[in-house]
């Protein structure tokens, strides 16, 4: 495991310009401005706050961007709004007075009454939380994976829950599965394995709470220096998640044993040693189609994973970095690693807006 900071630290000078332990703040927050509207559960708007008021009673609200949409949300007021936040009001977020929200949640904890602070503590998720809530059953047969998605988000995930079908938002699958039966499993769980079908799609439900299937990109959104556009990096790698030869398994496949295949990869092996892992394939009715979800599943695992955290990242365009793409992060000396971004963290109030990027590699 290598560390740029914290801990056990490795070329930490030489990757981020500071020295160990010492704190030299990249800038001084501007302050641009942020709104936020609120709706109730029939989408009325009730209401509004935000740091161009002149009572502005918002303290800040912390927010995640996620592969799979808006994440959590936590809303600090210092005294209570004159309108009604209860339980699945929708909040949405313009940091910058934008034309469109970076972030669209609902509000499901609401504060609780403490002698300690007068602040007031709202927690939320993104509608991608929503899946969870949703039972869905069907079979499927000789049909693409983009339409047994489709026909599940249409038919019995949107009449259901505030996410919205919209056919442009799910992408053509290369794969067709033979058979697929589901009896009454959790959307999300279901839709996490059909996904698994194709190496790089990502699902979720994005900040309109439009629900989505789409390649993975790997497009550089952008290039950053560590000291100039972003105030520190943390980087570490792992190889404990490394599995390159695989135990495939199907659960409904009824003769002889559900084991139906193992799929191995020969470079990893040779480099990591065997790593074995027992991995499930969704609920396929047929030996071809767990076989082909495992050897996608084998493209996650046999390479070493490397993390990274851009802490304070300045946001000098204004406009948001999503959990979309790739960033290349480049040291004093000019060493450039390029990372995918896999979620991104804010933090929104009067004193500024930053943004922390969570980052991923695979070696």
């Amino acid at each position: 495991m290598v560390y740029f900071r914290g801990g056990k630290r490795f070329r930490e000078i030489r990757f981020s310009g500071y020295a160990p332990g010492i704190y030299v703040p990249l800038y001084v927050p501007t302050g641009e401005g942020f709104k936020l509207v609120f709706y109730d559960p029939d989408d009325k708007k009730v209401g509004e706050l935000g740091s161009d008021s002149a009572n502005n009673i918002v303290s800040n609200i912390n927010f995640e961007l996620l592969e799979s949409g808006c994440g959590s949300m936590e809303l600090t007021l210092t005294e209570k709004p004159s309108f009604e936040i209860g339980y699945r009001t929708r909040v949405d977020v313009f940091p910058f007075f934008s034309s469109d929200p970076w972030y669209t949640g609902f509000v499901y904890d609401l504060p609780r009454k403490s002698s300690k602070t007068t602040k007031l503590r709202y927690g939320g998720f993104g509608y991608y939380e929503q899946l969870e809530w949703v039972r869905v059953s069907g079979s499927w047969q000789n049909k693409k994976v983009n339409k047994i998605v489709a026909d599940i988000i249409e038919n019995q995930v949107s009449p259901k829950t505030s996410i919205k079908y919209n056919q442009a938002k799910i992408a053509e699958s290369t794969v067709e599965a033979s058979s697929i039966i589901i009896d009454n499993a959790s959307a999300k769980e279901v839709l996490s394995k059909l996904s698994g079908f194709e190496a790089d799609f990502v699902f979720g439900v994005d900040n309109y709470r439009e629900f989505f299937l789409l390649p993975r990109s790997n497009q550089v959104v952008a290039k950053l220096w560590v000291g100039k556009h972003c105030e520190d990096f943390e980087c570490e790698e792992d190889i404990s998640h490394v599995a390159n030869r695989l135990y495939v398994k199907a659960g409904v496949i009824a003769a002889g044993s559900n084991y139906v295949a193992i799929v191995e990869d020969g470079e990893s092996i040779n480099k990591y040693g065997v790593r074995e892992a027992v991995v499930t394939a969704p609920e396929v009715a047929n030996v071809d189609d767990a076989v082909a979800w495992g050897l996608a599943k084998l493209n996650e695992t046999k390479l070493k994973k490397i993390t990274g955290q851009a802490k304070n990242v300045f946001l000098s365009n204004m406009k948001p970095f999503e959990a979309k793409g790739a960033v290349v992060l480049v040291d004093t000396e000019g060493v450039e690693l390029q990372m995918r971004v896999v979620s991104v963290t804010y933090d929104v109030s009067t004193d500024g807006i930053l943004a922390d990027l969570h980052l991923e590699a695979y070696q």
